[in-house]
C-alpha cells in the first residue's frame, strides 16, 4: 500500500513532533527539499545514508498516436 504525503502532511508532523511553529516548520521542510533538489540537479545523484539513493533518470519518450473515429 502506498502513501502519499504532501508538503503540508510534512509540515504538520514537525509541527505536532517537535513543537516547533507551524511558520519553521514550513521554512524548515522547504528548506531541506530544496537542498536535495539543488544537489541532485548539480551532481546528478544523492545519497542519504539509512534513508535512500536519489537520482535523474531520462525516461523514454512514449510514441502515441491520434485515434481516429
Amino acid at each position: 500500500m502506498r502513501i502519499n504525503l504532501t508538503k503540508k502532511d510534512l509540515v504538520n508532523l514537525v509541527y505536532m513532533q517537535l513543537g516547533f511553529s507551524k511558520q519553521i516548520s514550513e521554512n524548515l521542510i522547504e528548506d531541506f527539499l530544496s537542498t536535495i533538489v539543488s544537489n541532485i540537479k548539480h551532481e546528478k545523484k544523492l545519497k542519504l545514508s539509512k534513508f535512500g539513493t536519489f537520482s535523474i533518470r531520462q525516461k523514454k519518450i512514449k510514441n502515441r498516436k491520434k485515434s481516429q473515429n
